[in-house]
C-alpha cells in the first residue's frame, strides 16, 4: 500500500466533500455499537448520513487521507476558538432532533456525560476519526491524528471514544481522562 496523501481544510466545505466525509464516517460507523444501542440498527443505517452531515457542524477542521485520489480516511476537529453560538447552535440542536426523534434526549444525556469529563478551557476535539474499513490497521488513522498533533503544537486535544479504541489514541500518546460511566465511553487527551 502506498503512503496515504494527507489533506487539510477549514469547514465549511462544498456539498461534494461534506458528502465524501459522510460518506466515509457512514461506511466507518455502520456498526457503531453506541449508535446502534441508542437509536436501533435500523434507525441508525438510515439516518447515518445526514447525521454526519450534521455532526460537521460542530467541526471547524478537516483532515482527509486519500490514496490514488479516492478519500480513505478523515478527521474532524474543532479548534480552540471555534464554537457553534446562538442562532446557529440552536438550528443545529432542532435538526439533530428532528433527525433523532424520541431518541434525542438519550442521545443528550451521552453528550451531556462525554462533555462533563471534558476540562471547560480552549482546546482542540477531536470530532470523529475514520478509516474505511478494508483499510483500517494500515496507520492511515494514527498518520491523520499525528497530523493534528503537528497542527496543534503544544494545544491540549480531547477525544471521545469507545472504550475499545483507547489503546490506538494512547499509541499516539493520549492519556485517559475519564470514564464514561455505563456507557463504554472514554475521554482521551494529550498535552495536559
Amino acid at each position: 500500500m502506498c503512503e496515504p496523501l494527507i489533506n487539510m481544510f477549514h469547514l465549511p466545505a462544498d456539498i461534494e466533500v461534506h458528502q465524501q466525509i459522510a460518506d466515509i464516517l457512514a461506511e466507518s460507523f455502520a456498526d457503531d455499537q453506541t449508535m446502534i444501542k441508542l437509536l436501533g440498527q435500523e434507525k441508525w443505517h438510515r439516518i447515518i448520513n445526514k447525521y454526519f452531515i450534521l455532526q460537521m457542524e460542530h467541526a471547524s477542521l478537516a483532515i482527509t487521507a486519500e490514496i490514488d485520489s479516492n478519500p480513505v480516511g478523515v478527521l474532524l476537529a474543532r479548534e480552540p476558538t471555534a464554537s457553534l453560538t446562538g442562532w446557529r447552535a440552536a438550528l443545529h440542536v432542532v435538526r439533530i432532533a428532528r433527525l433523532l426523534g424520541s431518541d434525542y434526549s438519550a442521545s443528550q444525556e451521552l453528550a451531556y456525560s462525554v462533555a462533563c469529563g471534558i476540562p471547560p478551557f480552549p482546546h482542540w476535539y477531536i470530532n470523529q476519526l475514520a478509516v474505511k474499513p478494508g483499510l483500517q490497521s494500515r496507520g492511515i488513522g494514527l498518520a491523520l491524528v499525528e497530523n493534528l498533533i503537528e497542527i496543534a503544537s503544544r494545544e491540549q486535544i480531547y477525544v471521545d471514544c469507545e472504550s475499545s479504541l483507547a489503546g490506538f489514541y494512547k499509541t499516539a500518546g493520549f492519556c485517559s481522562v475519564e470514564e464514561i460511566e455505563d456507557s463504554g465511553m472514554v475521554v482521551m487527551g494529550i498535552n495536559e
